[in-house]
C-alpha cells in the first residue's frame, strides 16, 4: 500500500511525485550518491534510457534543475531542451517503475486530497494503470468535487474505472463522527 496525501502547493506541497517514486520503487533511505544511477537503472529494468534515469533523478531531487550534466545522469540537457520532454519522460519512466514493482506484488495507491495533486503525480498514476498494461495496480483517489471539474476524464483509460460521489453527512452522522474522532 502506497499512502500519499497531496498538499496544496502554497501550503508546502509539491513533494507528491518524490513520495510516490520513493514508495513505488522501494528506494532505501539515504542512497549514496555514487549508487544512485545504478539503483534507478535497476528500478527501470534493462530497457532504461539515460533520459529516463535523469528524469527520475531530477524528480527525486538527486540532481538540480539546470545542473551540469554528468556521466551518471547523461541525457539531462536533451530533456530540458525539448518542450514537455521532461514531463513525458518522467511520466513513462515512473509509470513503468510502478508497473515493474506491481509485477512482483500487487500495489494499492491511496491518494488523499487528489484535487491538490500536481499534474506529474496524476499523469504517472494514470499511465501506470492504462488498460493495455494490465498491471495489478489499484488507485483510489479521494478528492473534493472540484477534481471532476479540473480533470474530468482522469482515470477513464484505466483497465477498470469507477467514480463514486459521496454526499455530505447529515447533521446527526456528522456529530457522531466528531464525537468518535474526539
Amino acid at each position: 500500500v502506497i499512502d500519499l496525501r497531496a498538499r496544496e502547493l502554497l501550503a508546502g506541497g509539491g513533494d507528491c511525485v518524490r513520495e510516490l517514486l520513493v514508495e513505488a520503487m522501494g528506494l532505501p533511505a539515504g542512497v549514496e550518491r555514487e549508487h544512485r544511477p545504478t539503483v534507478l537503472r535497476e528500478c527501470l529494468g534493462p530497457s532504461s534510457t539515460t533520459e529516463a534515469v535523469a528524469a527520475l533523478a531530477l524528480a527525486l531531487g538527486w540532481i538540480a534543475p539546470n545542473a551540469e550534466e554528468t556521466a551518471e545522469f547523461a541525457g539531462l540537457r536533451v530533456l530540458e531542451a525539448a518542450p514537455f520532454a521532461l514531463r513525458a519522460t518522467l511520466t513513462v519512466a515512473a509509470g513503468e517503475a510502478l508497473r515493474r514493482r506491481a509485477a512482483k506484488t500487487p500495489i494499492c495507491v491511496v491518494l488523499d486530497d487528489a484535487h491538490h495533486a500536481d499534474d506529474a503525480t496524476l499523469s504517472i498514476l494514470e499511465y501506470a494503470t492504462l488498460a493495455e498494461a494490465r498491471a495489478p495496480i489499484f488507485v483510489c483517489a479521494l478528492s473534493r468535487p472540484v477534481f471532476r471539474e479540473i480533470r474530468p476524464s482522469w482515470g477513464e483509460r484505466a483497465a477498470r474505472y469507477e467514480a463514486v460521489e459521496l454526499e455530505p453527512l447529515d447533521a446527526a452522522s456528522a456529530a457522531a463522527l466528531c464525537r468518535a474522532l474526539l
